[in-house]
């Protein structure tokens, strides 16, 4: 997997490329937002990780702060009940990296039918990808968190007015399926809002219990505090500050969606792809937050 640095280098590089060739064919805006599907399959992936991470060890941690309430046969209930519960969280994070990397191979045969050298199994793969998504939705749309169910955080959906194309197998291809994969955007924007809440909520607490652990109580009880106690404060604070990035995740998921309507609809302004490229790049700053903060 690429570092934070070589894909933000690249968002860089992508993003010149898409603004000097703002003028230039439909054909091509389809290719860069192939691109810009195949960072933020990326960028998910990398904060997927970290958030299945920050489940384990916030789960650890109420484990370990309520251990003592319980007898050793109670204990032994509690652990096995909140491994199936944590097991299943982490197998929804797989479903939602499976859907979107799905989303990414679509993508990525859009842009090869808007070219000129299509490859003749093409149908067949958008086929194979349509009939995956289909049987992921339902699980995915009833999947529930602790902030709620991905179907309590999904819209109605859009009509789409598909804008004519030279390219009639692309134009067909929009038609046939563009409705359908608005309401995989929408899941997928769904699912990342409802995993956002959770991921804050655990994130609170473990920085709740940093805070208590290594550096309230530190400085309370008497005796020597240490030389990294300052340090220690000042990650723990800086950390809270850094909770709205979570937020990051979220528009990177809502500009994905836009992005793909204005392009499908001929609406695409002056700006291009320049908001959604901004909101993967906070999202792969969020994720070089966590690995730090883990490390």
């Amino acid at each position: 997997m690429q570092t934070p640095a070589e894909m933000k280098r690249l968002i860089f590089l992508l993003f010149s490329l898409v603004f000097t060739s703002c003028v230039t064919s439909r054909v091509n805006q389809f290719a860069s937002f192939a691109d810009a599907g195949k960072l933020y399959l990326t960028a998910v992936d990398g904060l997927l990780q970290e958030t299945g991470r920050v489940a384990i060890d916030t789960d650890s941690e109420i484990l370990l702060k309520d251990r003592d309430l319980f007898n050793q046969e109670e204990r032994g209930d509690l652990y096995l009940v909140r491994a199936e519960v944590l097991r299943e969280y982490l197998a929804t994070l797989q479903d939602l990296q499976r859907h979107t990397s799905l989303l990414g191979d679509y993508f990525t045969a859009l842009g090869q039918l808007a070219g000129t050298r299509a490859p003749s199994s093409l149908g067949d793969r958008v086929s194979a990808v349509m009939k995956s998504l289909e049987s992921l939705h339902p699980r995915l749309k009833e999947a529930s968190f602790g902030s709620g169910a991905a179907k309590d955080f999904m819209g109605a959906s859009v009509p789409l007015a598909i804008a004519s194309f030279r390219n009639q197998k692309l134009e067909a291809e929009l038609r046939r399926n563009a409705p359908l994969i608005e309401r995989e955007l929408e899941l997928q924007q769904a699912m990342v809002t409802a995993l956002a809440g959770q991921l804050r909520l655990d994130l609170e607490l473990l920085l709740g219990q940093k805070d208590y652990n290594q550096v309230m109580m530190p400085y309370v009880n008497p005796g020597m505090i240490g030389e990294s106690w300052k340090a220690k404060r000042r990650e723990v604070m800086t950390t809270y500050l850094s909770l709205d990035a979570v937020n990051k995740a979220v528009a990177a998921a809502g500009a994905l969606k836009r992005s793909f309507l204005d392009l499908v609809e001929n609406r695409m302004g002056s700006a291009g792809f320049q908001p959604l490229f901004g909101d993967i790049d906070a999202m792969i700053s969020l994720v070089e937050i966590l690995r730090k903060k883990a490390e």
